[in-house]
């Protein structure tokens, strides 16, 4: 029993260890991106509308790059130098429910969105993906 209990300390400490922290890339604060999705049946676009920091982040603080749902798109966020995802959050949005809708593929519409992602201390790249249904990126603005 003193073996197993010993164990399993370790192991947690050593995933513990290599854990990433919020700490270490973000401030206790949201930033909030406006963008918006337009386009038809056949061609997307993406487009930064504004960008807000909020006061504290409510959001997840462990595990920050894994996403245990997966929808029909992701905001990714990268540390800008080397590109380690530091931050992903899956979505899924009317905009990519009208586009399989027979009207989308005689009229193009836009939809407002709003994400919320822990405020960056350092410079980041911040990554919008559609993708369809067979899990093929639609669209994609970095």
């Amino acid at each position: 029993m003193k073996k197993i209990f010993i164990i399993s300390v370790l192991t947690l400490s050593t995933i513990y260890a290599y854990a990433q922290q919020f700490e270490d890339y973000f401030e206790d604060r949201t930033l909030r991106i406006d963008y918006t999705f337009s386009g038809n049946h056949e061609h997307q676009q993406l487009y930064v509308d504004e960008l807000i920091s909020i006061p504290r982040w409510y959001g997840k603080r462990q595990r920050l790059a894994e996403v245990p749902l997966k929808g029909n798109g992701q905001i990714i966020v990268r540390t800008h130098p080397d590109g380690n995802v530091i931050y992903r959050n899956s979505f899924s949005t009317l905009f990519q429910e009208w586009l399989s809708t027979a009207e989308s593929k005689q009229t193009q519409k836009s939809f407002e969105n709003v994400f919320l992602v822990p405020f960056p201390k350092q410079k980041v790249s911040i990554t919008v993906e559609l993708h369809d249904y067979h899990d093929r990126v639609n669209a994609t603005m970095t």
